[in-house]
């Protein structure tokens, strides 16, 4: 009498694969967030400059003027609009909030999960200061993870 051989996979094989795959699919999918997050950071981190530089070919030609709103800068960036204060030295991207201050320029990211700031290189007080990233809820965990180094207990860092 011959046995016929099975065709198939038992539950136990079946059950071991889902397994296997639900762990990749949960690492995989904290990378992709991290992932994510970091290129929104290199959003707000090239807006802010794209900002900043504009602000110092404004000053350049008008020498008195150190926070000139964004409708005088020669300025589009990606996703514009405006913010939804009405504050002429704001102006948002998809994740952030840009706004020109007396000597340097922040982008905030939406839920205020972290803040941008860069400072102009060729005028006013804060001039060749470093860039610097500080985090809503006053930890340094993502800002490190980017890229800053030097740390203070407020939760602002540089590189």
């Amino acid at each position: 009498m011959n046995k016929q051989a099975k065709k198939g996979f038992t539950l136990t094989e079946l059950m071991t694969v889902v397994v296997i795959l639900s762990i990749f699919m949960g690492i995989a999918a904290g990378s992709y967030r991290k992932a994510a997050e970091r290129s929104h950071f290199a959003e707000g981190l090239v807006a802010a400059h794209a900002v900043m530089e504009a602000v110092e070919r404004y000053h350049d030609d008008h020498t008195k003027v150190t926070k000139p709103t964004l409708e005088q800068l020669d300025l589009t960036l990606a996703h514009q609009k405006n913010c939804q204060s009405a504050n002429a030295y704001c102006v948002q991207t998809r994740y952030f909030e840009v706004t020109v201050n007396d000597g340097s320029v922040q982008a905030t990211r939406f839920g205020n999960k972290y803040t941008i700031t860069v400072y102009p290189e060729t005028f006013g007080a804060n001039r060749f200061k470093e860039d610097s990233c500080s985090q809503g809820n006053g930890k340094t965990d993502f800002c490190v993870s980017v890229g800053y180094t030097s740390c203070t207990s407020g939760g602002v860092c540089t590189k």
